[in-house]
């Protein structure tokens, strides 16, 4: 099941580069809104990697990166909805929530964990 919980979640973040490229072509006309699909995304990875990736060197717990990846996440609803995709955005909200909340009452921190300090 954690398994699972995991692949879906990398799913939520492939999800949510698309969903900021979509937005970024929604909210600019032109040239401008294909520099915004590639620059969100790129942003988001950016920032993932500095801050929620799982061998980030932050000092952060992995339950405080995972958080942070899932506040991350959101974000991506919420340029969902800015972009005119309001039921999208939810629906994708409610799917980042749901999965946050199963990867912590199933223990994926302490998975996640053993994952990290293997691959060291």
């Amino acid at each position: 099941m954690i398994a699972t919980n995991l692949a879906v979640r990398f799913l939520l973040e492939v999800a949510g580069l698309a969903a900021l490229a979509y937005a970024g072509t929604q909210v600019a006309d032109g040239a401008w809104g294909w520099v915004l699909a590639a620059v969100l995304p790129a942003a988001m990875i950016a920032v993932w990697a500095r801050v929620a990736a799982p061998k980030a060197r932050t000092g952060l717990s992995q339950e405080t990166r995972q958080r942070l990846g899932s506040g991350i996440l959101l974000l991506a609803a919420v340029a969902l909805a800015i972009a005119g995709a309001p039921g999208l955005a939810v629906a994708y909200a409610v799917a980042v929530v749901v999965n946050t909340v199963l990867l912590g009452v199933l223990g994926a921190n302490d998975t996640l964990a053993a994952v990290e300090a293997v691959a060291r």
